[in-house]
């Protein structure tokens, strides 16, 4: 019996070791070494100052910024979730005509269809990406709050467009808060507004 116990003690000694101490530091390692800024959040740096992360939305709310997806948790990246509400409850419904009214508020240039992703939030709450609809579709608001020539905006999403995955799997897709960072590097703006759309 004595030696049973034993046995078994050391091996959960062993294996606590192995598996909570060993395996999580060569992880951690591997992760430093392969992928050095995923491993540290994929943060987004500006003027040696954290502005974001490009795995993590954030909302924006001046004219002269792409708007993100709509988020059920406010983009609180401590509470990831979406609204978990049914395609039959009647507060789904009401959520979406109130985003899409806002929307056609905040880009009075536009009519007709709102993009899906404008309206809607994720299950997560926190995607970085708006399709390349959606960025289009807001590109007369930022080029008219800039005060420049259109196409200069849409070279912007152009650039900063990634192709779906596999190159079939999903629609074409914009980083929200990479392609603003682009637009202030390339076009004037409210010196008084920062990245994130907030008052510096």
């Amino acid at each position: 019996m004595k030696k049973i116990l034993f046995t078994s003690a050391m091996m959960l000694l062993c294996f606590t070791f192995l598996c909570g101490v060993v395996y999580p530091a060569l992880i951690w390692a591997a992760a430093k070494l392969v992928f050095p800024g995923q491993s540290k959040g994929s943060l987004v740096v500006k003027d040696g100052v954290v502005v974001g992360s490009s795995l993590l939305g954030q909302k924006f709310t001046k004219p002269q910024y792409f708007h993100s997806r709509p988020s059920a948790v406010d983009y609180n990246a401590s509470n990831s979730g979406g609204s978990n509400l049914a395609p039959t409850n009647p507060d789904l419904i009401t959520g979406i005509l109130k985003n899409a009214d806002a929307e056609l508020k905040d880009n009075p240039q536009q009519a007709g269809k709102v993009p899906g992703d404008l309206v809607s939030a994720s299950a997560s709450g926190l995607d970085p990406q708006i399709t390349r609809e959606a960025a289009i579709w807001q590109i007369k608001r930022v080029a008219a709050a800039r005060e420049v020539d259109e196409k200069i905006i849409m070279s912007a999403v152009n650039k900063y467009t990634e192709e779906p995955l596999l190159g079939f799997i999903g629609p074409k897709m914009v980083n929200v808060l990479e392609l603003n960072m682009y637009i202030d590097s390339i076009t004037p703006a409210d010196p008084k507004i920062s990245v994130t759309g907030g008052k510096s």
